[in-house]
């Protein structure tokens, strides 16, 4: 009898199984349009993973745009005209490979049409060390433009002078919500004439003007210099812990890196945005400009202090201009350290209570020579209760003070609600310093000043914000106990409230209605002036409303009713208006529809 052969079963070519299968590492016959398995149990049987899945089909599409972005550049960078046949001309000029970049510019200016030498780009500019702009000139200032196109055209970009002129004036005329607090003149003089020029900062600026720009051409940059602000920040970062002692500005390095973080959050890119605003911190605190507690430049020269306020091998002030820059600087990285942990619901990287700086003080003051306030006035004396009627009094502040003096008492509202939370028993040690953190808020309130006609955009936008923070502080402080205090009578009306002094809800109600009324005034303004946590604001005012107009119409009080109603469409509006600068917005913007349920 013949002996039978067994047939060993069919195996399939590798990948051939369905995708069923092959997840549940069992035998596939790999039939089609279903393989029997599949069939058997009537599943869906796939063989190739849909495209959306697919990592390696979305990376490969990623690289291909970026080739056809850099083709397009390339094709721009042939058809331009050279920068340097504009305005004023630069001879000679260098090669662009690294090794020549520190020698950029330092041939002198010539100028073909007379025939006649130029005194060097150095001498033609040094105005600039003495004049600050808060507006960029209507005319330009060629020679620096022509003279920074150049520089740029050497790093592979070829933004010619008009472009940059345009450039210029966009950045000037919105950086205040970008945190600038340098002064503008020495900044030009440093980008264009310095054999170290901080080119982070250079594209830090160019980068938020493209961001601005209506113009496609201009707007058409702003994947470039991204990728340059990033890696020229990451090259130089050795460079700037020498906090200038090789030449390179280590100020400006901090000022690049504030600029390009507040990037992140105009692009609605929220927590990118923090982390690179915690790396900024980290840096402003290796420098040591978190213990500036004098605006008085002979503080910080050791032969007059015998113990310097800084210790060796940090940064120290060249004069009383850069002591001002590093002061603001300082300030305006705190800011928006405590407005991206409130928005992302993170903790600030720098806590205020280890800040020693004075409070941020007109640069003009610095440069002009004028009486500074001799003070040391800090975080700590500001809900210290023998010196708080003092430092919370804003009469005679300015902007950028009084925005970041909100925003701290809105830090230490929100400590005091954590610690409510969190402590079984509030001591009276605790309400004391409640009641201190109250005293500063409204003292704050009462010195506040308007905001009226005839301010710049950046006034107008660091008071309003100011205006609402404050507030904002308000019902951050009182709005938890504000919802115990209330006895609601059958008439509606309201009844002796519990403690403290029965004063939470009044003054959360009045908060609602101050943010509401400085709303309406922002009606006829473009928006995309406003810094994006004035949102913030507005939303947590909304969600107080809402609370209490359900709690009115159960009690028939009409007349408070349709006020805050009004209130609460008025909110709503703006935050409508608003959501075409900052999209991202708009899942608050549906809560308080759903909130306000008319």
């Amino acid at each position: 009898m013949e002996a039978t052969v067994e047939t060993p079963p069919e195996t399939l070519p590798r990948y051939s199984a369905c995708l069923l299968c092959r997840s549940r590492k069992v035998k596939c016959d790999g039939g089609h349009p279903k393989c029997g398995r599949c069939r058997g149990s009537n599943q869906v049987c796939e063989y190739k993973y849909p495209v959306h899945t697919s990592r390696t089909r979305l990376l490969q599409d990623k690289i291909k745009d970026i080739e056809d972005k850099i083709r397009a550049i390339e094709q721009r960078r042939e058809s331009s005209i050279s920068a340097v046949s504009q305005a004023c001309s630069i001879r000679n000029t260098p090669d662009s490979s690294p090794a020549n970049r520190n020698t950029l510019f330092s041939s002198p200016i010539s100028n073909d049409s007379c025939g006649l030498r130029s005194p060097p780009l150095a001498e033609s500019v040094s105005y600039l060390l003495d004049s600050d702009f808060s507006s960029y000139p209507a005319a330009g200032c060629p020679c620096i433009e022509a003279a920074i196109s150049g520089r740029l055209s050497s790093e592979g970009l070829d933004i010619s002078p008009d472009s940059l002129k345009c450039m210029l004036t966009i950045f000037v005329h919105r950086r205040g919500l970008t945190g600038y607090k340098l002064h503008t003149g020495r900044v030009l003089h440093n980008l264009s004439t310095s054999t170290k020029p901080v080119l982070a900062l250079l594209h830090a600026i160019l980068l938020t003007a493209c961001h601005f720009a209506q113009d496609l051409e201009l707007k058409s940059w702003e994947t470039a210099l991204l990728e340059r602000t990033k890696s020229e920040i990451e090259a130089n970062i050795v460079l700037a812990h020498g906090y200038g002692s090789g030449g390179y500005n280590a100020l400006y390095h901090l000022q690049a890196m504030l600029i390009l973080s507040q990037y992140y959050f105009f692009k609605s890119r929220m927590l990118e945005g923090h982390f690179y605003t915690n790396n900024t911190i980290q840096f402003a605190i290796a420098m040591g400009v978190h213990r500036l507690d004098s605006r008085m430049i002979g503080d910080y020269t050791p032969a007059v202090d015998l113990k310097p306020r800084l210790k060796r091998g940090r940064w120290q002030p060249q004069d009383s201009v850069e002591l001002g820059e590093a002061i603001n600087l300082l300030w305006g990285c705190v800011a928006r350290d405590l407005i991206g942990g409130v928005m992302n619901g993170l903790p600030p990287s720098l806590p205020p209570e280890e800040i020693t700086t004075v409070w941020p003080f007109p640069l003009a003051a610095y440069m002009e020579n004028l009486t500074l306030p001799n003070d040391h006035y800090s975080v700590k004396e500001l809900l210290d209760p023998d010196s708080s009627s003092t430092v919370a009094d804003v009469s005679r502040d300015n902007a950028a003070c009084l925005l970041i003096k909100a925003l701290v008492l809105v830090h230490y509202a929100g400590k005091f609600d954590t610690e409510r939370v969190s402590k079984p028993k509030l001591t009276s040690e605790w309400w004391a310093r409640f009641e201190d953190c109250d005293y500063a808020i409204q003292r704050f309130i009462e010195t506040v000043p308007s905001f009226d006609t005839g301010r710049s955009p950046e006034e107008v936008s660091h008071l309003v914000l100011a205006h609402t923070t404050i507030d904002c502080a308000t019902l951050q402080l009182h709005g938890a106990l504000a919802e115990y205090e209330p006895s609601w009578g059958t008439q509606g009306d309201l009844d002796q409230y519990n403690r403290p002094n029965g004063r939470s809800y009044a003054r959360c109600i009045a908060a609602c209605r101050n943010i509401a009324l400085v709303t309406t005034r922002l009606e006829c303004v473009d928006l995309s002036y406003m810094h994006m946590f004035i949102a913030v604001t507005w939303i947590c005012a909304g969600s107080v409303l809402a609370k209490q107009i359900r709690r009115l119409r159960e009690c028939n009080c009409t007349e408070q009713l349709h006020t805050m109603e009004q209130d609460m469409l008025i909110l709503e509006r703006n935050m409508e208006r608003f959501l075409k600068t900052y999209p991202i917005f708009n899942p608050w913007v549906e809560q308080l529809r759903a909130a306000r349920n008319w």
